[in-house]
């Protein structure tokens, strides 16, 4: 995990064309918060891709992230809705911050990640799929005992 989250894309890279190098580019874009996300709550990269900013919220005085089906998704069973606490480094980093600032421009039904929206005819994890597979082998030097993004769940 050290290794992975060690890349450009969380301490800043160089430019759009040159991602795998380190830079001082830092975008807070949906490619950066998905795999955050998924390694602090185990979630799967369509439910946190498909987020609406309003799903991260405060339960209990506690940061929180509500899954649950949406406009932009449904649910794999329905046993998968669930309240799960914010990890406090994803506080830190500003997920909270994120999610009201598109709640402020676009209104409550606001996407948490808008330029995951698809494109095509592919689901809103589609786009994080292909960088992350990339940046595995970059990272990884291949893709070691086969680890892939479902690897977060496990």
């Amino acid at each position: 995990m050290q290794n992975l989250f060690a890349h450009p894309v969380w301490h800043g890279w160089k430019s759009k064309t040159h991602l795998q190098e380190p830079g001082t580019r830092l975008v807070q874009d949906g490619f950066y918060w998905v795999p955050l996300i998924a390694a602090l709550t185990g979630a799967r990269r369509e439910e946190i891709a498909a987020l609406k900013a309003a799903e991260i919220t405060v339960m209990d005085g506690l940061p929180a992230l509500i899954i649950t089906p949406n406009a932009n998704r449904g649910l794999k069973l329905l046993t998968a809705k669930r309240d799960l606490p914010l990890h406090p480094q994803l506080v830190e980093l500003g997920l909270n911050d994120h999610a009201a600032r598109q709640i402020d421009r676009h209104g409550p039904q606001a996407d948490l990640l808008p330029d995951l929206r698809p494109r095509k005819r592919t689901g809103f994890g589609g786009q994080v799929d292909y960088r992350f597979r990339k940046l595995v082998q970059t990272q990884l030097d291949g893709s070691p005992e086969g680890k892939v993004f479902h690897s977060f769940r496990h």
